[in-house]
Order: structure tokens, then C-alpha cells, then sequence
């Protein structure tokens, strides 16, 4: 069993979360595995996943995020901790997204006409500054602008209705119906969509499934209440979860998968945000189901396989075929491994140093941080 938090205070660690986590990240890779025929099952398409996964991400962010504001209530929106706030989510995704830029944009083509590999340091400089996105790097882009807004989605929630949580989570959700109605993802071209407004229909369901779960605390467990929405949250979560894959393959059969999934982008938002409030409130099975050793690891290495498996899908398969073992199941287990393999090196050496430095803290004057935001 895996103890501690390994990206925040462990006295805010909610381990099941690392395990969704880890569900998001193996849609993701088991969709672009299958998008070029290497699928981890022998005839399971999931093809239909990946953006799917990617709103999970989104929705559990947001939801995490938005914990650690209402956790400290007002106080989060002091100068200080906003700064302090500022700095753990650029620990948090800079130094690997910076890493992987010049790998993203060398020109590697390069290579096969006898010369050395360019880096195009114009689009590098454009990605830094997040005005384009190429490959997986779109999604992180999008999460960056969010992070920006999210101090002023919590300060409205915060100041203007307190502890009328059932006011400030349904205005929450009529807000990401509004922006899903007036601003619908269209179809993905050759560039990635890297604007935040489509993509808040993912995110605001998180922020009012955290208001939900934050204001359920402070009731005792015992109460009538409290196992009423435990049932509900079950059944709502059991159903999400078997639903998902089930309705992207429906939507897969269209001629424009990716559109069909962004036209439900609300929809996957709402079983997203039921499966984690399911896994926080349904009592230890739903639970114990996400607090797995492996998945919570796999959880955990998430933002570092997420950069590291496009590359591996590519790399793994070629290299095997050189030496004779080009078999397609192989290929695809052989991909999972290695990418799990760098992302852990990577996890050690770079991103959990950063995610745990405090010498932001110590330098603002802030205790040791209570809130989930790893």
C-alpha cells in the first residue's frame, strides 16, 4: 500500500482520487494506443476515449482545486495566498512542460535527409507563452488559462453565497450548460482547440461537485441525510462508470467521433463529477476500488506518462520491429511499460522535487498548505 501524499500535504490526502486520476490517464493512453490499431485487449476499440479521458482530467482538477479554496474559505483570496496559489500550480506543471517543448517541436524529419534535427524555437516561444498547442500539449495549455479564472469562480462562490451551497453549486452547473449551449466544441482540425471557454463545461461540474462534497463533511455520517446521499451517490457513480465507455462507443459510430464526443461534452462532465463524488462519499467500496496500490501509482504518474506516451507509441512499436518482435499486442503492452517506466523516472527526479518545495511558503509566511491541490 502506498502511504503519504506525494504532491501535497498528507494531512489533505483523499487517496481515491489518485486512483480516478489513474483511470483518466489509462483512457487516454488505451484511446491513442487503439487509434493506431494497438489495442491493450484484443478487439476492444477505445479509440472514442481519449477526449473522454481528458474531460476527467479537467473535472477532477477543477474539483481539487476548488477544494482548497473552500477549505480555507475566505482567507484563500488574500494576496498571499493567491500568490502562494499562483506559484504551487506553476511548481506543478512548468518545469516538465518546459522539458518536453523542444522535444515536441524538433524538427526530427530532418534526420532521414542526412542532417541533424532543429528545434523551431518560434513555436516553442508561442507554446510558452500559450498561444498554440501541438499533440497532447493542448490540454495543458487549456488547464494553465483555467487556473486563471478559478480564483474568480471561487471568490463569487466564497463571497456572494456562502454557505447556501445548493445556490452556488446549481449556479455553477447552469453556467456550463449555458457555455456548452452557446459555445459548443466544434470538431478538431489540424490545430488543436486551445481556448478555454469550450472546454468549461468539464471544469464547472468539478467546482460543484467540491462545494457538494465540502459542505457533506460537516455533517455527522451517521445522519439520515448523509446515508441517503451516500445510496444516491453509489448508484449515480456505479452508473457512470459502466455508462462511459458505453456511450463513446456510441458516439464512436458517427463519422466524426471526436465532434460527437465534444457535442456530450456536458455530459461527460456530469458522470465524471458523479463518479467522484461517488468515490468520496459512497462508502469504502466505492473507495477501496480507487485507493488500489497500482492505480493510485498510476494516478500519480499521470501528468508525466500524459507528456511521455505519445512519443512512446511511436518509439516502442518501431524499435521492436527492428529486432524481429513487431506483434501488435506486444507493441501495445510493451508502450504501456515504457511509458510508465520514464514517466516514474521523471515523477522522481523532477516533478514531485518541485511539487513539494516550500520555500514559496516560507517565503509568503504560509503554514503548511491544507488543501488537495496536488
Amino acid at each position: 500500500m502506498i502511504h503519504g501524499r506525494h504532491l501535497s500535504d498528507q494531512a489533505a490526502q483523499i487517496d481515491a482520487l489518485d486512483g480516478i486520476r489513474g483511470l483518466a490517464v489509462l483512457y487516454v493512453l488505451a484511446a491513442h494506443l487503439s487509434q493506431v490499431r494497438l489495442n491493450l485487449i484484443p478487439g476492444l476499440d477505445l479509440s472514442h476515449m481519449g477526449q473522454a479521458g481528458v474531460y476527467l482530467f479537467f473535472t477532477l482538477s477543477a474539483f481539487l482545486l476548488m477544494m482548497g479554496f473552500l477549505r480555507q474559505g475566505a482567507q484563500s483570496l488574500e494576496w498571499r495566498h493567491l500568490v502562494y496559489y499562483a506559484i504551487r500550480r506553476v511548481l506543478r506543471i512548468a518545469p516538465l512542460y518546459i522539458l518536453f517543448l523542444p522535444i515536441a517541436y524538433a524538427e526530427v524529419y530532418r534526420l532521414r535527409q542526412g542532417e541533424m534535427p532543429r528545434i523551431d524555437t518560434g513555436k516553442m516561444l508561442q507554446a510558452l507563452t500559450l498561444q498554440r498547442a501541438d499533440g497532447v500539449n493542448w490540454s495543458v495549455v487549456v488547464e494553465v488559462k483555467f487556473y486563471v479564472i478559478l480564483p474568480l469562480i471561487a471568490a463569487c462562490c466564497l463571497l456572494l453565497f456562502g454557505k447556501r451551497t445548493v445556490a452556488a453549486a446549481v449556479m455553477l452547473i447552469a453556467l456550463a450548460v449555458g457555455v456548452a449551449i452557446m459555445v459548443p466544441l466544434p470538431a478538431r482540425g489540424t490545430a488543436p482547440i486551445i481556448a478555454l471557454w469550450p472546454y468549461l463545461p468539464p471544469f464547472l461540474p468539478g467546482c460543484a461537485a467540491a462545494i457538494v462534497f465540502h459542505r457533506a463533511g460537516a455533517h455527522p455520517p451517521e445522519a439520515r441525510a448523509a446515508r441517503l446521499a451516500r445510496g444516491a451517490a453509489v448508484v449515480i457513480g456505479i452508473v457512470a462508470l459502466v455508462l462511459a465507455p458505453l456511450i463513446a462507443s456510441m458516439l464512436a459510430v458517427s463519422d466524426s467521433p471526436e465532434r460527437a464526443v465534444g457535442r456530450w461534452v456536458f455530459s461527460w462532465s456530469v458522470l465524471w463529477a458523479a463518479l467522484i463524488v461517488t468515490a468520496l462519499l459512497g462508502g469504502k467500496w466505492p473507495r477501496r476500488l480507487f485507493e488500489m496500490s497500482w492505480l493510485r501509482r498510476v494516478g500519480q504518474l499521470s501528468f508525466s506518462s500524459y507528456l511521455v506516451h505519445a512519443y512512446m507509441i511511436t518509439a516502442v512499436p518501431l524499435g521492436l520491429a527492428a529486432v524481429g518482435l513487431g506483434y501488435p499486442l506486444l507493441e501495445a503492452w510493451a508502450t504501456v511499460a515504457v511509458t510508465f517506466a520514464i514517466a516514474e523516472i521523471m515523477f522522481r527526479s523532477i516533478e514531485r522535487p518541485f511539487a513539494r518545495s516550500r520555500w514559496a511558503a516560507r517565503m509568503l509566511g504560509i503554514g503548511p498548505a491544507r488543501n488537495v491541490t496536488g
